[in-house]
């Protein structure tokens, strides 16, 4: 996994969160050093490669889909990614790596 995925991915949560809410509740809501991080996941985002991009909106519709014990087990083991430090991060992502 890299540091892109891990970007896309929170902000797949992030915005998985604010599904039900509207738009422009959602935005009121946000600082504004999130509105700076959404902004700038999205400008990553639009950086990848259409294939990435599908692949990715794959997932995110699979997580939409799961049943909700499995959402609560993704958004916990988010929370624990999000607390690793980078030593920890660097560590998971090479044995991810080598699951394939």
């Amino acid at each position: 996994m890299t540091k892109i995925h891990s970007v896309i991915l929170g902000g797949i949560f992030f915005l998985t969160c604010m599904v039900a809410t509207p738009v422009s509740a959602q935005v009121e809501r946000l600082t504004p050093q999130e509105r700076e991080k959404v902004k700038k996941n999205y400008e990553e985002y639009e950086k990848l490669p259409p294939e990435e991009k599908s692949r990715l909106k794959q997932r995110f519709q699979e997580y939409q889909q799961a049943p909700p014990e499995q959402k609560e087990k993704l958004r916990e083991n988010y929370k624990k990614y999000k607390n690793m430090s980078p030593e920890e991060r660097q560590k998971l992502h090479r044995e991810l790596e080598k699951r394939g």
